[in-house]
């Protein structure tokens, strides 16, 4: 089972961004992070992804732009 997965397919969303957590808690509008990791939904169900053990938020693009869905 992939939670990670799941939650994207839930939100809509087209990746995941791995980020500090102190930055996934200090952002309110996430309008700007420095992930650790990203990764498209194409890239997570291929495998080519680490699980870093770190907050994540999903993202969707919008017009060439990521814009990150809320949880």
């Amino acid at each position: 089972m992939d939670y990670i997965l799941d939650e994207m397919n839930e939100l809509g969303a087209d990746g995941v961004d791995f980020v500090p957590i102190s930055e996934q808690l200090a952002q309110s509008n996430f309008t700007f992070c420095m992930p650790i990791e990203s990764y498209n939904k194409e890239e997570w169900i291929k495998g080519v992804g680490a699980y870093p053990k770190s907050g994540r938020l999903y993202w969707k693009m919008v017009d060439g732009k990521k814009v990150y869905c809320n949880k």
